[in-house]
């Protein structure tokens, strides 16, 4: 089973005028670590007013944010079996 894309959409109040794009999504995403958000913003997974950005740049009243978070890449990690030895127990 895959996971869907997840889509996110904001428009920014009166409140949050001239405050950076970046500290914006951290304020709206809490799931999102701010490292994340800038992950995604670098990967051209958000937008501003339909147009590419940068973590730095201020948003205004009335501008409208996109962000799509991507599926997450498969990985052929695969768990092993390993035997431990107890050295001590309580």
């Amino acid at each position: 089973m895959s996971k869907s894309r997840q889509r996110f959409s904001f428009i920014v109040p009166v409140a949050c005028d001239g405050v950076r794009l970046d500290i914006f999504l951290v304020q709206h995403l809490p799931a999102f670590s701010r490292s994340a958000i800038n992950k995604l913003i670098r990967s051209g997974s958000v937008s501003v007013s339909g147009g590419s950005c940068k973590a730095g740049l201020r948003v205004h009243e009335g501008d409208t944010i996109e962000v799509i978070v991507p599926e997450p890449e498969p990985t052929d990690l695969v768990p092993e079996q390993v035997d431990f030895s107890i050295l001590y127990e309580d």
